[in-house]
């Protein structure tokens, strides 16, 4: 069994090293962060996610949390790529868009172009759509995306000629030829080769003092792609593929790609573009299996707590309630893999790394736990030396509680006196129930890392366990004088606390 599961690990897992590689070999170097408003800072690079990362800053030692949206889009597009987070080597041009998320919980992508008549015209590469406000559910978000996703490759081009157009059409043969070759660069980086060829050749014809040898492996390398132009489309929707988290479909056209061009000069490049999605998708899964996780727990836990029985909401949420979640992880990212096992999803679980604590408390309940577990890893307070009558009368009450409370025990233990869990899960709320449940799982079910339990006192009681009644006497019977007794507090039952779960 454990030779399976090592076989399973490596395949399922072979792209780790190389990412692992890549993100150290960035981490530790990178000592410049340039921000999108032009600002600099200098540091190290700590940690990252596919959300941000910490920047350990030099000029004042602390510690901050950057979005990737704060750095400058050049850089971002580097750093993400290093570490994973992207599968794209094109340095492709980013352009402005808008993200419009729309009701059906689906989100738009494009360039706003006009608003009339209560239709909004976004336009993407694939078409301008127009797109009924009521559909829209709040307010659209700028962000920066390829700008293959916006415009044709075809588009690009005539904007990109606007641009250079004082430079090609200068009366210096140095700055035409500079012109050119700039553009040709440009024109490589969308995947025009054949354009890029042209403008490449334009160079010595504008300038033949420009040196041959640099621009030679130039030419041969736009010339090669000119001629497998097909080619060079077919990988580059593998790559927006992958960029769109669509790994399936792009492992398809990955196998398709040998298929139909057996005999490419660009097999090198169908290599480097499958690790590239390989890598893609074994980020996102391990993004994912921690997300669904923690989610598809909470839809189960919420049915558990709709059990009548605690003793069969337990059994379920330690026993059934684990291989269940799994089940429904497995289901879930099979629309990112569609292959994917049982066992491929239990191996990237127990691998996660990170992630945000979670809290889960017993509330109320925690009595029902036992002493045992409800007061585990709780800190015994330090015994001081008397420092007064007020001290003798504080160590006087607590000894008193004490003899109360071991009283209590041999009379429960005896007689089976007091409220039972099962008693007490009837008329405990439906919430509290899901918290508990979720907090029992978290600690007990074997699949959470966690971290130390916290305690707070019962707010009834104030975390002695007990409620002290105070008799003043009475005039009617003539009695004088005062007198306490103390109960249990029928809150904690005696507990005196409330155990609370950080865990992910």
């Amino acid at each position: 069994m454990k030779k399976a599961i090592l076989i399973l690990s490596t395949c399922l897992l072979a792209g780790l090293a190389s990412l692992s590689s890549a993100q150290s070999n960035s981490e530790g170097t990178i000592k410049m962060l340039k921000l999108r408003d032009g600002s600099i800072l200098w540091g190290d690079i700590e940690a990252h996610t596919d959300a941000d990362l910490m920047f350990h800053r030099r000029d004042t030692g602390g510690m901050v949390s950057l979005p990737w949206s704060f750095l400058d889009p050049g850089q971002e597009h580097e750093l993400r790529l290093a570490f994973g987070y992207i599968a794209s080597d094109y340095q492709e041009e980013m352009v402005a868009a808008e993200r419009i998320s729309l009701v059906d919980g689906t989100e738009l992508i494009g360039v706003i172009l006009s608003r009339e008549n209560n239709i909004m015209h976004v336009k993407n590469v694939q078409a301008v759509i127009s797109l009924p406000v009521e559909r829209i559910a709040g307010q659209a978000v700028q962000v920066q995306v390829p700008a293959s996703d916006i415009y044709s490759r075809d588009e690009l081009y005539q904007q990109k000629l606007l641009q250079f157009a004082d430079g090609l059409q200068s009366d210096n043969g140095a700055e035409v030829a500079l012109a050119n070759f700039d553009l040709a660069k440009w024109c490589e980086g969308i995947g025009d080769y054949a354009r890029a060829l042209s403008h490449y050749q334009a160079v010595p014809v504008a300038d033949n003092q420009w040196p041959l040898a640099e621009l030679q492996p130039a030419l041969e390398r736009s010339q090669r792609k000119a001629e497998a132009q097909a080619e060079v489309d077919h990988l580059r929707e593998v790559d927006r593929l992958t960029r769109r988290r669509n790994y399936d479909r792009a492992f398809e056209l990955l196998a398709d790609f040998t298929k139909l061009y057996p005999a490419s000069p660009l097999l090198d490049d169908w290599n480097k573009q499958r690790e590239r999605t390989e890598m893609a998708q074994l980020v996102t899964l391990r993004k994912e299996v921690a997300n669904r996780w923690h989610a598809v727990a909470g839809k189960r836990v919420r049915e558990a707590a709709k059990l009548s029985s605690y003793g069969e909401a337990l059994a379920y949420v330690t026993e059934g309630m684990s291989e269940e979640i799994l089940e429904g992880v497995t289901k879930e990212l099979a629309s990112i893999k569609k292959d994917i096992k049982p066992e491929d999803v239990r191996i990237l679980f127990s691998e996660r790394e990170g992630g945000r604590w979670r809290k889960a408390s017993y509330g109320i309940g925690t009595w029902i736990l036992g002493e045992e577990k409800a007061r585990a890893g709780i800190d015994a307070e330090p015994e001081q030396g008397s420092k007064g009558e007020q001290d003798a009368q504080r160590k006087a009450l607590e000894d008193k509680i004490k003899r109360y409370l071991d009283n209590q025990k041999a009379v429960r233990s005896s007689s089976g006196e007091g409220e039972s869990p099962e008693e007490f899960w009837a008329t405990y709320q439906i919430n509290s129930r899901i918290n508990y449940l979720l907090a029992y799982y978290a600690e007990f079910g074997g699949d959470m890392d966690l971290r130390r339990a916290h305690f707070s006192n019962c707010k009834e009681c104030g975390g002695s366990g007990v409620r002290e009644i105070v008799s003043l006497g009475s005039a009617t019977s003539g009695s004088e004088g005062s007198s306490t007794r103390l109960i249990s507090c029928p809150v904690c039952h005696n507990i005196g606390i409330v155990r609370r779960i950080s865990y992910r």
